[in-house]
């Protein structure tokens, strides 16, 4: 009886370093943005509780309950969704408690019709990414090249515009990396970005935790590559063929795909890709799945994907 109750609590401690050590090594890594020290020193009470349960029911049937406890509380850590409560009350606070206080930053240029091909890079720490297409009609005197809102918090983001007019190369960059106060990750940035419809994208996009709302119904991209920690991340692709890659952590993934487009996806160290023939795709090769016309489409859409665990779905419309 001894060595078993020397089990119990091996197991309960075990889950706790194990636990505590992913969180650090996920902040290593910048997949989770918050810091996990001020996490500890702000959710210590927690622990305690599950300690002082683990003592009572240790030697019961019931042991089982503080290391599952402990494991739902992790898990809810690298989860910023509105609804999680367990990672808004032991990291932050909701976005409606800071969001008047926070400033914008405008930024826009016009049209050049010398522009054959645009790059852009985003660089966001956590927040949200909205992408759209520019409500203008083509041709249109003086109309936008992109329009970017900015909203955020004591550090304002760089903005840098170049066009190479040799190679008709116009670049787009938006740089925003800070640490951010504990209560205040994932909820200061909002950006928010439309472009012209004329021309070819080439996007890159780098950030912490957050959600993203790429509508690119309208938009030509050729090159989409996303690099991301814990996210929400939504994409709607139109007709064109577009080379897609993407590395994130733990995340939600919502791909809609146009009729008569050939989606193909690549999954590496992906969970969750069970599923991708009950959404109308075939296994083609060990984690590679397609449309059954893919090979006889014009337009096709390839996406590589790499992610520890996410949830994945893939609507054909």
């Amino acid at each position: 009886m001894a060595d078993s109750r020397h089990n119990r609590a091996d197991i309960t401690f075990g889950v706790i370093l194990i636990g505590i050590g992913a969180l650090f090594l996920l902040n290593t890594f910048d997949i989770i943005g918050y810091n996990v020290w001020h996490l500890l020193t702000r959710s210590w009470p927690l622990f305690l509780i599950l300690i002082g349960l683990n003592i009572l029911v240790r030697q019961t049937k019931i042991w089982w309950i503080t290391p599952l406890l402990l494991v739902i509380v992790f898990v809810g850590l690298l989860f910023p969704h509105p609804r999680n409560i367990i990672y808004w009350n032991l990291v932050g606070r909701p976005a409606r408690q800071v969001e008047n206080h926070t400033d914008t930053l405008d930024s826009q240029m016009m049209f050049d019709p010398q522009i054959e091909i645009m790059d852009i890079n985003l660089r966001v720490d956590a927040g949200r990414i909205d992408i759209q297409h520019l409500d203008e009609e083509a041709g249109k005197e003086g109309e936008k090249l992109y329009d970017l809102t900015f909203e955020y918090r004591e550090e304002q983001p760089d903005v840098d515009y170049e066009f190479d007019t040799s190679e008709g190369l116009g670049s787009l960059s938006v740089h925003q990396r800070q640490r951010f106060q504990l209560e205040e990750i994932d909820i200061i940035n909002h950006a928010s970005l439309a472009l012209n419809d004329r021309i070819p994208y080439r996007l890159n996009i780098e950030s912490g935790a957050g959600h993203y709302e790429l509508d690119f119904s309208r938009l030509q991209i050729d090159d989409l590559e996303i690099n991301a920690g814990v996210s929400d991340l939504s994409i709607t692709f139109g007709e064109y063929s577009s080379e897609v890659e993407i590395s994130s952590g733990a995340s939600n993934m919502n791909f809609n795909i146009p009729a008569g487009v050939g989606f193909r996806i690549d999954t590496e160290n992906v969970v969750s890709n069970d599923n991708f023939e009950e959404m109308g795709l075939k296994e083609v090769d060990p984690n590679t799945f397609e449309t059954e016309d893919f090979s006889a489409q014009e337009r096709q859409i390839h996406v590589v994907l790499s992610s520890p665990a996410s949830n994945i779905n893939v609507e054909v419309d």
